[in-house]
């Protein structure tokens, strides 16, 4: 029933775009037209015929793909969580990536643009698949390691917090106090990150302790009035 939900499907579409194209002189032709500016500025005068100049500027048409109707990505995710449903969103991504892969020869730079997006679209699959066969704790290890090889990618500390919850669930670990200290000396956040996530942290705390509160509190108050 899950796999035949409208809310799982997910569509691409192509739209035209036009950019401005700056073409560069080659390495040679920069050597020449250099020479040549200072015989220029020396006052000799130089044939029409030979001149370098520098190309112009042109607008081109280009052909792009974008995903829309993308609801469903939160569905996606906790069906990849439960390991039962985990077939189902890679049987539908086998169809994602046909789609997109149809649309290779409609829009520029075809090729590349559609193996971008094909990976794109099997990210989450690849890594939860992986949290599967492995243990959440030696996945959070392999993607520390790629990480500090310089293998660096975009959603690693997503991917991290994703491990670091399932080994809570699973009790991967012997202790939480183990799993910090995994954290402490493994996950590596930089500055700017680190510094937003407290400050993220501390601001949800104060929503927490002065909003919601108070609110549940007048619900409280208003609810015994009635009573009495």
């Amino acid at each position: 029933m899950i796999s035949e939900l409208p809310i799982t499907s997910r569509k691409w579409r192509r739209y035209s775009q036009y950019v401005v194209q700056r073409p560069q002189l080659s390495e040679e032709e920069k050597e020449k037209f250099e020479d040549q500016q200072k015989r220029i500025e020396m006052g000799e005068a130089i044939p029409a015929e030979e001149l370098i100049k520098e190309p112009e500027p042109y607008e081109e048409r280009l052909y792009k793909l974008d995903e829309f109707e993308d609801e469903g990505h939160a569905l996606e995710e906790f069906l990849l969580c439960i390991v039962d449903f985990q077939d189902i969103v890679k049987a539908k991504t086998e169809q994602w990536r046909a789609q997109i892969q149809a649309l290779q020869e409609a829009v520029s730079g075809g090729e590349e643009t559609v193996t971008g997006l094909k990976e794109l679209v099997g990210v989450k699959v690849d890594f939860w698949d992986q949290v599967k066969l492995n243990k959440p704790s030696t996945q959070l290890a392999t993607l520390i390691a790629a990480h500090e090889a310089g293998n660096e990618n975009p959603r690693y500390l997503e991917f991290c917090c994703k491990c670091i919850r399932r080994a809570m669930e699973t009790g991967d670990y012997d202790s939480f106090e183990a799993l910090a200290e995994k954290i402490r000396d493994g996950v590596k956040i930089p500055e700017d990150d680190e510094a937003a996530v407290e400050n993220a942290i501390n601001e949800r705390i104060g929503y927490l302790d002065k909003d919601i509160v108070r609110k549940q509190r007048k619900r409280f108050d208003a609810l015994e009035q009635k009573v009495q």
